[in-house]
């Protein structure tokens, strides 16, 4: 037996000035989850962007156990986020008219191991990246695995909202949305999720970030979105790993030249 887990992170930046609006936004609504347990590793995650354990959560939950059905937790939480240098309106002279700029690091985060310790607005809707609607079924029963997999396609949406411009095979109905092509199954076990930080309406230092849209004054965050992949093969060269792809891309017109994944 192998004496080490590998959980293993790839970051793909597409960070441009892209003018493209989306007519639909990430929101608490569209949450789901599954389990990874396509080879020694089995985990459970959530479609926005955590891996792990929730505190205080007592339903059947996976904080990395390795080697699978053995009960060793070899983790307890992950989740991922995005923070990136912005120039922000500070001030302006009510005389000269002059304005002053600062710059500004707002940090956005993917819910983690306890809900209580981030960022919620008034009514406690939380501030941060959550899934886009359209990536998994949710009218499949079974609650607690519903985030979309490879290897059950109950899980799959009745079309994929990013495979639209497909002129052959527009949502490519039926068929699984994988990082190997369409339809193509290489991996063992593979899941997608899609969001996005519209939820992000949130003051630094006590000012507002620019609108990452302008046509879209509801639209907070800095104009993220991340597609996230897991996949795992139980080919005994790769059944002690699990690989989470991050593919972030600037939907928005903020020129986003500092830009961090964590």
């Amino acid at each position: 037996m192998k004496d080490k887990i590998a959980i293993i992170l790839a970051g793909i930046f597409l960070i441009g000035n892209s003018l493209v609006a989306q007519n639909y936004h990430g929101d608490r609504s569209n949450r789901a989850r599954n389990d990874h347990a396509g080879n020694q590793i089995r985990v459970t995650y959530w479609n926005h962007g955590m891996m792990g354990s929730i505190k205080g959560d007592n339903s059947i939950i996976y904080g990395g156990e390795w080697p699978i059905n053995m009960g060793y937790t070899q983790m307890g939480n992950a989740s991922s986020y995005v923070t990136s240098e912005i120039q922000v309106l500070e001030s302006v002279d009510p005389m000269t008219g002059d304005s002053t700029f600062t710059y500004l690091t707002p940090v956005v985060f993917c819910q983690g191991w306890d809900p209580a310790m981030f960022s919620h607005d008034d009514l406690g809707n939380f501030l941060g990246f959550e899934p886009l609607p359209g990536y998994h079924n949710p009218d499949n029963p079974d609650v607690f695995h519903n985030s979309a997999m490879s290897d059950k396609p109950i899980t799959w949406p009745a079309f994929w909202p990013d495979k639209l411009d497909d002129e052959l095979d527009p949502g490519w109905r039926g068929k699984w949305n994988g990082y190997f092509g369409k339809g193509v199954f290489n991996a063992d076990q593979e899941s997608y999720h899609v969001l996005d930080d519209y939820p992000f309406k949130k003051k630094i230092h006590g000012l507002s970030l620019p609108h990452p849209i302008s046509s879209d004054p509801s639209r907070g965050g800095l104009g993220l979105k991340q597609s996230i992949r897991g996949l795992q093969w139980a080919n005994p060269s790769a059944e002690d790993c699990i690989f989470w792809i991050y593919d972030i891309k600037n939907i928005g017109e903020l020129k986003l030249t500092k830009t961090i994944l964590g």
